[in-house]
């Protein structure tokens, strides 16, 4: 007798929803530029490796997936800004980039997990840890901001909201999609 468990699977990166349901897509900015005396934090922008990883990232995506999306959100932060661009390019989607303050690094997840419960349509946000491991968390159910994901630079993963909110879930029932992030290289 074989054990399916451990056979692999083809990764479905097709589209997600045949339902109506909201998928979010959240992506980490690539490698940025270590913080300086010279550079505010604001200001940091992507190292040639932060670039090259985005563009691994959106490489092995299927933009299908993003073909419900009205704009691209990002941070005010140049790393962010930079990262939505790079992607925008790449995905040859033409869609406006729109600057959100609440997803810059230290937003409260639980704002954005809220206004995420109830939102129509697909969104995609290029923000920053831990702001995205902690809303990755809430969003799948750990409920707790201490618990955190770990998504390194460039990591892309796709949220589908399934149910909206519940007593025992105030953030609606979401599974993980899929996850894509960028394979190890020197930096």
């Amino acid at each position: 007798m074989t054990n399916d468990f451990f056979q692999p699977k083809p990764c479905n990166l097709s589209a997600i929803d045949d339902e109506g349901n909201t998928s979010l897509f959240l992506l980490r900015h690539g490698l940025a530029e270590d913080p300086s005396p010279t550079v505010s934090d604001a200001e940091r922008r992507l190292t040639p490796a932060g670039i090259a990883q985005v563009k691994e990232v959106a490489a092995k995506l299927d933009f299908r997936n993003f073909a419900r999306l009205a704009h691209i959100t990002h941070s005010p932060l140049a790393r962010a800004r930079e990262t939505a661009a790079l992607f925008r390019d790449a995905s040859g989607l033409s869609l406006p980039l729109e600057v959100c303050d609440s997803v810059q690094p230290n937003s409260d997840p639980r704002k954005s997990a809220a206004h995420f419960a109830t939102a129509a349509g697909d969104h995609l946000i290029v923000g920053h840890n831990p702001h995205i491991e902690q809303l990755v968390c809430l969003l799948l159910g750990q409920g707790r901001i201490g618990v955190q994901a770990c998504l390194p630079p460039a990591a892309c993963i796709a949220l589908e909201r399934f149910s909206p909110p519940a007593a025992r879930r105030p953030y609606g029932y979401w599974r993980l999609h899929w996850l894509v992030i960028p394979l190890p290289h020197e930096i």
